[in-house]
């Protein structure tokens, strides 16, 4: 059984012009002790459907449909109070978009890091909850002394393996990073990812890792699904999507993926933007994008079905 099932989940925005379906039947799975990266440009709804499988909603967002079951324990239908004690921070953890705003500026690191264990945990000690904070800045890479430290006094990179101790803090099985290396520069940016992926192993847990970068999935995720205008449109393994692209959209967003090998090009870019999905078009949501559309695509929405063993494409013109 899956650690992660993802059936058919909607969740739509109630705005005063109607719905905004920002996940509109998302079919995902994750197994045990493996990574998934998530991809698409920015509006697809891929921090929407982290925010709903934590179900950390704003007051306006209605989860519509579908099931999310975690560890057979099906997410949306127990109570708030069930969640709080059973799933979130125990068994899944979230590490959201730039550090600079995750933290309290008027708390200690390391007071805030221990919080999270006393509140989860209830039956440690502050004593333990100290030492254990400390054992997760080191783990992380960070001397013992930054426990002791404000937010402003960390750097960026700091603050950052900061946040992702404070998500490891009671040893989740699924660890979900929303664009973890946001704000940062790219040699801090490699060291975070290469965190992550030793973590990642060295703790045999699940990732989730939410970005609109494809290079980044490249260097830590064993999978990858591509997200467009709150639909999967493309799963596989992360080698042979990034090696033989099948959908047009995956197709475009690799080929507007710079390189330092080989001969310099010009660089290919998607025309157009995602659509407003308020009201998205009928059929294939990409056609208006795509130069392989047909009129099949204008007037019927590919279902996700599987091509291969390891590969899933929503495509009425299979492009290889």
């Amino acid at each position: 059984m899956p650690l992660l099932e993802i059936k058919d989940l909607k969740m739509y925005y109630e705005v005063d012009a109607g719905f905004v379906k920002a996940i509109d039947g998302v079919n995902l799975t994750l197994e045990k002790g493996y990574s998934l990266g998530l991809a698409g440009e920015s509006g697809c709804g891929k921090t929407s459907l982290a925010l709903t499988l934590m179900r950390i909603l704003p007051s306006n967002a209605k989860i519509v449909g579908g099931e999310v079951k975690f560890d057979g324990i099906d997410i949306l239908k127990i109570s708030e109070r069930e969640l709080d004690r059973m799933v979130r921070w125990k068994r899944i953890a979230m590490v959201v978009q730039g550090a600079m705003n995750a933290l309290n500026p008027v708390f200690k690191e390391g007071e805030q890091i221990a919080e999270a264990i006393l509140i989860h945990e209830p039956e440690t000690s502050k004593e333990e909850a100290w030492d254990r904070t400390k054992e997760l800045l080191k783990l992380v890479g960070m001397e013992e002394r930054w426990a002791d430290s404000y937010p402003h006094e960390l750097s960026g990179g700091m603050k950052q393996r900061a946040v992702i101790a404070m998500a490891l803090a009671c040893d989740p099985d699924l660890l979900i990073a929303d664009e973890p290396t946001t704000a940062l520069d790219v040699i801090t940016q490699a060291q975070v990812l290469k965190l992550l992926r030793n973590l990642q192993r060295k703790l045999n847990i699940s990732l989730l890792l939410i970005t609109h970068d494809l290079s980044t999935i490249s260097e830590v995720c064993d999978n990858v699904a591509v997200m467009y205008a709150g639909k999967i449109i493309e799963i596989g393994k992360t080698y042979d999507v990034f090696k033989e692209p099948v959908h047009p959209y995956t197709k475009g967003l690799l080929a507007a993926i710079p390189s330092v090998k080989g001969k310099r090009r010009r660089l290919s870019s998607i025309p157009g933007t995602p659509p407003d999905l308020l009201t998205p078009p009928p059929g294939c949501r990409f056609w208006p994008r795509c130069p392989y559309a047909k009129d099949i695509c204008k007037k019927e929405e590919p279902k996700l079905i599987k091509i291969d063993k390891d590969r899933w494409i929503a495509c009425h013109e299979v492009v290889r």
